[in-house]
Order: structure tokens, then sequence, then C-alpha cells
């Protein structure tokens, strides 16, 4: 089980997604979404089932749960880019080791990602999210 009961958020934090309630049987997790960085695709209230098994990924465009570089909050983002990518920031470039990702926010005004603190290594990567149970009129597969 992954604890995920940060402390009280610093207002530098409250755009971040927190997950809430990650549980539970046989390898699939639960998790809530608690905070909007991944509008429109992710919403707060969104229950979503977690696959920590997956030795695959993560592939560009894979919803991830992963521990924050700068703490073991529990965040959730979208991968950008892998290892051997060149990812375009301030009119440089970055490249990124293999065992690294590039993980953005799907709403970027408001979410605190890559562009904030860099690569994320994959061994920080926990979960795979993969789909939406509640509420009933978005589930699905996530995208």
């Amino acid at each position: 089980m992954i604890d995920s009961t940060p402390e009280q958020p610093a207002p530098l934090r409250r755009h971040r997604v927190r997950l809430l309630a990650v549980a539970i049987r046989a390898g699939v997790w639960r998790a809530a979404v608690a905070e909007g960085s991944m509008r429109p695709s992710l919403e707060p209230g969104d229950f979503l089932l977690l696959d920590p098994t997956t030795r695959r990924w993560p592939r560009r465009g894979t919803v991830v749960v992963f521990r924050e570089p700068d703490g073991d909050v529990l965040a959730i983002k979208r991968v950008a880019a892998r290892g051997g990518d060149h990812v375009p920031i301030d009119g440089g470039l970055v490249h990124l080791d293999d065992g690294e990702a590039w993980l953005l926010g799907d709403a970027p005004v408001v979410s605190i990602d890559s562009r904030s603190y860099g690569p994320v290594t994959d061994d920080r990567i926990v979960a795979r999210a993969w789909f939406r149970y509640w509420p009933l009129r978005r589930i699905g597969r996530l995208r």
C-alpha cells in the first residue's frame, strides 16, 4: 500500500494533483483525484484504477502516478517525453537520459510539472492510471 496522506499543502503546491485513498487488491489500486492540474482529462473527484505492475510504461501519452522529486507527495501527470528525447524549453533543449520521463499536466497554466522540477526518474513512477470508474457519466479508459 502506498502512503498518500501528505502534510497540508504549501501555497506553492495548491495546483498539484494529489491522490487520496490509494489502495487495494491483486495488483490493482484505486485513487481519487483531489486537484485540477490535469483538467479537462481528469477532474477533482474522479476515481481511477491504477496498474502498478506494468513493465513497459511509461510511454508518451500515458497518465502516470509518481512521487514528486521534491518529496513523497503522490501526483498524476501525462508522459510527454522519454529517455533519449529532446524537450524544447526556454529557447533551448533538455536531453532526457535513459530512465527519465518528462511529465506534464494537461492544464499548463496551473500545473506544477517537469517544467518546474525537470525530468522525473522512472523509479519515482509508481503506477499507470488507466480507467476512470467514477463519476459514472465519465466512466471509461483514460486517453
